[in-house]
């Protein structure tokens, strides 16, 4: 009996989080389903952004986005984030390691009036992950 108790409370507590993932070919593609309204595609994700990946989690607002952006827009869609402090840089590279983006070249916080966050940047693939809540960033934000 009590193997059945903890089996049931269990599969309640798994059941708790609302995680959804999301994959959009282009920008335009996420805008017309509402992801851009919703906010799971931020303003600095550029109209050129494809091969977009959305994963979120609603009851804790954790999200991971991942796209790739056209070298063009790189520094117009980066101009207004701020760069990760030197006292952040090890935490950064913490981040990178748990995201599978270690080969990220740029780091940028990217500050919120919800949640802040960290942007991850391959300069040469134009592969971009974002990823909030990020504690750290939350200094650089104030």
């Amino acid at each position: 009996m009590m193997k059945l108790v903890t089996v049931a409370l269990l599969l309640s507590l798994g059941a708790c989080g609302e995680q959804s993932e999301e994959t959009y070919a282009t920008w335009a593609e996420a805008d017309r389903v509402g992801a851009v309204k919703r906010g799971w595609v931020p303003a600095f994700v550029p109209m050129s952004a494809h091969d977009i990946t959305d994963i979120h989690d609603i009851d804790t607002n954790e999200q991971r986005l991942e796209f790739t952006v056209s070298p063009g827009d790189f520094y117009s869609m980066v101009a207004a984030l701020r760069g990760v402090s030197a006292k952040d840089k090890a935490a950064a590279v913490e981040l990178s390691r748990k995201l599978n983006f270690t080969d990220a070249t740029d780091v940028y916080i990217v500050c919120s009036n919800v949640l802040n966050g960290a942007m991850f940047i391959n300069r040469e693939s134009g592969r971009a992950v974002y990823k909030t809540p990020v504690e750290w960033a939350n200094d650089d934000c104030s």
